[in-house]
């Protein structure tokens, strides 16, 4: 019971979400625990000069019994861990900026597991996400777990995949663990909830603000041994991640694409700049000193196609080629590749992504 005691004042601590993490760290260094703050007079709290006099009323205003509050949101679902409990993750330890606690849904990582981070663009392309599919679900079979942000794109296609092949994955969120964010991920939310967890430094009701991400980035690369960027524009939010990553000396692996492609461009820098060029799961795994047999090759669709059609098929790839492109490759009649493109796409074996621009199904 004293140990929980002291974790709900860590919980309050880490509530008031308006006070920075730097003038927490102030006050800690001076009072020594959460609880001494918390029974702070005025007077003690304006003689340290570290507060404004806003920030000192909010300290003062104690409406709820911190114990309360953190029995209440473990009826929630929600548990809360401090930095000083024995069970918080040790990795983050070792990071610059340790937080203070974690709110979570779910479990915590298991530190006797490699742990990868995988990260990307959002408006990924469909070459994209199927290999964050491929590299979520080869991750789990080598029973490494995933780390990402729960984000649209290439995150939540590592994340979906993994689960789906019965593994385990974790979303760092840059808001409350009640909040899902973006909305359209409620099945992956409520699936790592279940198979892993969500986890955060913010508390129950912080919005999905800017500010919160840069901070949240720090997190997913400091509880993976290693990050593996899919695909990143020159300027990308991805490119925060790997800054962290580096900064707390885990390795990086890019996935490096043609110059020409906006999407490849972060990668292409990265590895540039000496970052490790990933070619695939395997091999990413025997450099961090993971060897394992359970990795499967997909096997590929057997199609049965005439003549005809696969010459079509075979000129396209997961890269959208335009119908212009087509023609050049196969020297075939208009109407005749428009039929067979038609065809292709009722046997679902292509994508028309964008007006005359086609690429295979994986």
């Amino acid at each position: 019971m004293e140990a929980e005691k002291m974790e709900s004042y860590w919980l309050w601590l880490c509530s008031l979400e308006d006070i920075t993490a730097k003038k927490k760290e102030k006050l800690l260094k001076f009072f020594g625990t959460p609880m001494e703050i918390y029974k702070a007079k005025r007077e003690t709290l304006e003689k340290r000069h570290i507060l404004k006099e806003w920030e000192i009323e909010k300290i003062l205003k104690k409406q709820e019994n911190p114990y309360e509050v953190y029995h209440r949101q473990k009826e929630k679902g929600i548990n809360f861990i401090s930095r000083e409990h024995e069970m918080f993750p040790k990795r983050l330890l070792k990071i610059s900026d340790v937080p203070l606690g974690l709110f979570f849904k779910g479990k915590l990582p298991d530190e006797g597991k490699k742990a990868t981070a995988v990260v990307g663009a959002r408006a990924c392309t469909y070459a994209g996400q199927a290999l964050a599919g491929q590299i979520g679900e080869e991750l789990a079979q080598a029973n490494v777990e995933v780390i990402s942000g729960m984000a649209r794109g290439i995150d939540g296609c590592a994340q979906q995949a993994a689960l789906n092949a019965g593994g385990i994955s974790f979303g760092i969120l840059g808001s409350g663990v009640d909040i899902v964010y973006p909305p359209e991920h409620r099945d992956l939310y409520e699936n790592l909830s279940r198979a892993g967890g969500v986890i955060s430094e913010f508390p129950e009701g912080s919005p999905p603000i800017g500010s919160h991400f840069p901070r949240r980035n720090r997190l997913i690369s400091g509880l993976a041994d290693f990050l593996i960027v899919v695909e990143a524009r020159e300027r990308s939010g991805s490119l925060i991640t790997v800054d962290c990553a580096l900064e707390q000396g885990k390795d990086v692996y890019a996935v490096p694409g043609r110059p020409s492609d906006a999407l490849s461009r972060g990668c292409n820098r990265l590895i540039a700049q000496g970052s490790g060029i990933f070619s695939s799961v395997k091999q990413v795994l025997e450099e961090q000193g993971v060897f394992c047999e359970n990795i499967k090759k997909k096997e590929k669709k057997q199609i049965r196609l005439a003549t005809k059609e696969n010459m079509v098929y075979s000129c396209l790839d997961l890269r959208p080629k335009s119908l212009q492109q087509i023609l050049d490759e196969t020297h075939l009649a208009f109407d005749e590749t428009i039929e067979i493109l038609l065809g292709l796409q009722m046997k679902k074996v292509i994508l028309e992504v964008d007006k005359n621009y086609y690429q295979r199904v994986l």
